[in-house]
């Protein structure tokens, strides 16, 4: 297996992971405004503030909108190649540049070739797991979000 489809199997993992604690957090941000405002409006409570439904509406929407921002960003930092690529460098004390210059020289001749041969060998022995530090990091995320929505649930009950 090539070193560019090494990182770029190790970028989708990532992203998927990123992508569903970022979803996580914004069901759980909706459910909890929608449910704080349920107690707060209920048994005709909300007939005294007529515009109080919509106005939560509108956070809630407001909140998924910014989760999804966040998570946006989250994605462009740290699964993109070259994020990917310093995250790795960084977990497994690689040289800074190391792995993204092996990557991108290795059509660029002989010797460009033999760097991302001597570097696709060393990530091979690095495991299934090229980064996982920043994959525990987004797990922890997925996991913190997913107890999140749960617990938002629960409230909304």
């Amino acid at each position: 297996m090539t070193l560019e489809r090494r990182i770029a199997q190790e970028r989708v993992r990532l992203a998927a992971v990123i992508a569903a604690g970022g979803a996580t957090g914004a069901i759980a941000g909706g459910l909890a405004i929608i449910a704080v405002a349920a107690l707060a409006l209920g048994g005709g409570r909300w007939l005294a503030l007529p515009a109080a439904p919509l106005a939560t509406w509108g956070l809630a929407v407001a909140a998924l909108v910014a989760s999804a921002v966040i998570t946006l960003r989250r994605l462009r930092a740290r699964a993109t190649g070259a994020g990917l690529a310093r995250a790795i460098e960084r977990e497994r004390g690689l040289r800074a540049g190391a792995l993204r210059a092996a990557a991108e020289s290795a059509s660029s001749g002989a010797l460009g070739a033999r760097a991302s041969e001597a570097m696709t060998a060393q990530v091979a022995a690095m495991g299934r797991v090229l980064a996982p530090a920043a994959l525990a990091l987004a797990r922890r995320g997925l996991a913190i979000g997913a107890l999140a929505a749960v617990l938002a649930a629960g409230l909304a009950a």
